[in-house]
């Protein structure tokens, strides 16, 4: 071979060391391809209930295998399986499990081994042996083997396979046959027999051995069983065993189902007793959802009792996800008010029945409170200013005791007026209820009334149709006469000066002469002071005909809605009486 000059000794190097890592790739490539596989969620481990039994016999004796006893003893609901046979002489004498029950798995009735693998479901009374039948040949080797698995770490479905595997029955080195898993964390166990007696059969890589036995006979009969965790779901061919002789025999390969994990549902909110929700408010159901080894959902339901069947499912909370605190939210609009539900969770994952969890305590939507207000209603609602009004309202609540307060607003909006305080500010429940409103210091104007009230849950409001109107009433002065200057012949005018007003009304004054100040029980004047407009203003007096003498005067008015207003003068006018003549003779 012809040096190439261009390669220098460093890139050699280089060579053989990526080609000598590329052999211990592909020498290691599974085992480097499972460092870096993601297994996923794994199952329960499936675990052994007490240590597996071997016996053997000679001249075609049966076996019996003595299972450990206390709490090592099978249980109910755990499986035990049985492995193994006898020698061969093409005859047609039993073999197999003498005790009841057993089911076969898989069977090889060859020329050298008749040999097979059975299982049993532990009833309500466990078994405490089981017996594997010899044939009662004297040329017949015989060899059983038992394992008991803990039921509670299987799945109901007990086995992992796709279908069982049974290996060649010419001479060969005993090599369990290659099977497929579904499940992660699944237990591959392989067993074996063959006809030559061989003690030393070694061991089988990765795996771990149940005991096997080997007999002596015309028909000798060798068998041994081992076990292995699969991570992950797929192909496993169990290797085989390292120092067995060759010769006629088989191999039967098993795949048990680790127990698939329950979803777990916690239902936190609604917590114990009973919570109220305000009407049409949401609701936030608050659980925790965990799934070992598969991905699970929940539904909810509210019912009005605790048995978890038959409840109205939540739209909104249907195929909830995994999570610890988790929370879905509904309308509880949904609910009847005053009624106390219970909500409950059924959780699924698929595999597992599904689990229902009910919430310890209940959740009612209060009966908000109904409220009304009738009067005023802006039909004749007027009153006078610092009067009594009557506010007409009714008020319920089906589940709690409420009352409400009234407030006056010079609007229908906002509830921003002013407290009304008396019985109108804790007014008690009733169907066209009134409560009295004293309006005195509330300045006249058109006012809204409305009321608040809470039942704890919810605050209702409501303002009345209409308004009612506190009427201003008029004011009344009269300036002149005050005593100055007040003096005039009799039967003539004189200008009374007064001050009349009204800001919602139109009102006159009439007037009055009376020789004292007090009792309103003077004399009418006529004319222009009896219909006295509005105004700082006066009106005339025609004294014409009026007594003389000293005199207050008064004035009268009337809005039609406050009581008459009067006011008297300061002061007296005189009406001088003019002089007389006589003439003598």
């Amino acid at each position: 071979m012809k040096h190439n000059p261009k390669i220098n000794n460093k890139e050699a190097v280089r060579i053989i060391a990526v080609g000598v890592i590329l052999m211990l790739v592909l020498f290691f490539s599974s085992d480097i391809l499972n460092l870096f596989t993601i297994s996923p969620t794994q199952a329960a481990a499936i675990s052994l209930r007490g240590t597996s039994k071997i016996g053997s016999a000679s001249n075609g004796r049966d076996v019996t295998l003595t299972f450990d006893t206390g709490g090592n003893a099978p249980q109910t609901g755990d499986v035990v399986f049985l492995w193994g046979g006898r020698g061969n002489s093409s005859d047609a004498q039993a073999w197999g499990p003498i005790t009841t029950g057993y089911t076969a798995i898989a069977t090889i009735d060859s020329t050298g081994p008749k040999f097979g693998v059975w299982y049993k479901v532990m009833g309500g009374t466990p078994d405490t042996q089981v017996q594997g039948e010899g044939g009662g040949s004297t040329s017949h080797g015989v060899v059983y083997g038992a394992y008991v698995i803990d039921g509670s770490t299987l799945d109901l479905a007990i086995f992992d396979q796709t279908a069982v595997s049974t290996g060649e029955l010419s001479s060969w080195v005993p090599d369990g046959p290659a099977i497929t898993t579904q499940t992660a964390g699944a237990w591959v166990i392989t067993h074996a027999a063959n006809s030559t007696n061989d003690a030393s059969r070694g061991t089988v890589t990765n795996y771990t051995l149940f005991t096997g036995a080997s007999v002596n006979e015309p028909d000798d009969f060798n068998s041994e069983s081992a076990y292995r965790t699969i991570a992950s779901p797929g192909t496993e061919d169990p290797p085989a065993w390292s120092a067995w002789s060759a010769g006629i025999g088989g191999a039967i390969t098993i795949a048990l189902k680790p127990k698939n994990d329950s979803p777990a549902l916690v239902i936190d909110n609604p917590p114990a007793g009973n919570t109220n929700v305000a009407e049409g408010a949401n609701y936030s159901i608050q659980y925790d959802l965990s799934d070992g080894d598969s991905v699970a959902t929940v539904d909810f339901y509210y019912d009005t009792n605790n048995d978890g069947v038959g409840g109205t499912a939540i739209a909104a909370c249907q195929d909830q996800v995994e999570g610890t605190n988790a929370t879905c939210s509904f309308n509880t609009n949904i609910l009847t008010v005053s009624t106390a539900y219970y909500i409950y969770g059924v959780a699924s994952d698929g595999v597992n029945p599904n689990v229902t969890t009910v919430s310890s305590g209940t959740i009612t939507v209060n009966d908000a409170p109904a409220l009304t207000v009738t009067q005023p209603d802006g039909i004749s609602d007027t009153i006078a200013q610092d009067a009594s009004y009557n506010i007409t309202y009714s008020l319920s609540d089906s589940d709690n005791v409420v009352t409400v307060a009234f407030y006056y607003d010079t609007n229908n909006s906002g509830l921003d007026g002013n407290t009304i305080s008396g019985a109108c500010a804790i007014a008690a429940e009733g169907t066209n209820s009134t409560c009295t409103w004293n309006t005195t210091s509330v300045t006249p104007g058109s006012y809204y009334i409305y009321g608040i009230t809470s039942d704890g849950m919810t605050q209702v409001n409501a303002y009345s149709s209409g308004t009612v109107t506190i009427n201003s009433r008029p004011t009344l002065s009269v300036s002149q006469p005050d005593g100055t200057s007040d003096t005039i012949a009799q039967d003539a005018s004189y200008n009374i000066a007064y001050s009349l007003s009204d800001p919602d009304n139109v009102v006159t004054a009439a007037f009055y002469y009376d020789t004292n100040n007090s009792g309103l029980d003077g004399t009418t004047i006529t004319g222009a002071c009896a219909t006295a407009v509005e105004g700082t203003t006066t009106c005339s007096w025609d004294t014409t005909g009026i007594t003389p003498g000293l005199y207050y005067v008064y004035g009268k008015t009337n809005d039609g809605t406050n009581p008459q207003v009067s006011a008297y003068s300061p002061g007296q006018i005189t009406i001088n009486s003019r002089p007389t003549i006589s003439v003598s003779q």
